[in-house]
């Protein structure tokens, strides 16, 4: 597999390979590094609400959409087991 790009110098000798494979290792790591802090952004948690009702309305909604979640798998279920 072929990675270079058709202007980049092949290196030649031992020397330009150990420096070539340094440079590689440093562009991963910074891409690595890259990636990680993007993951973590989104997949921060969400703020501290600002009341104690806002909690309570959040943990609400969060309830009713497992709720919901749990009948709408419950009706697809049934609907399966109908056409089997």
């Amino acid at each position: 597999m072929d990675t270079s790009l058709p202007n980049e110098k092949i290196p030649q000798t031992l020397d330009e390979l150990v420096a070539r494979r340094r440079e590689m290792r440093q562009a991963v790591r910074a891409q690595q590094q890259k990636m990680t802090d993007l993951a973590r952004a989104s997949f921060a948690s969400v703020e501290r609400t600002a009341s104690k009702g806002e909690s309570m309305v959040r943990a609400f909604q969060t309830g009713m959409a497992v709720f919901d979640g749990i009948l709408l798998g419950m009706k697809i279920i049934r609907r399966i087991r109908r056409l089997i």
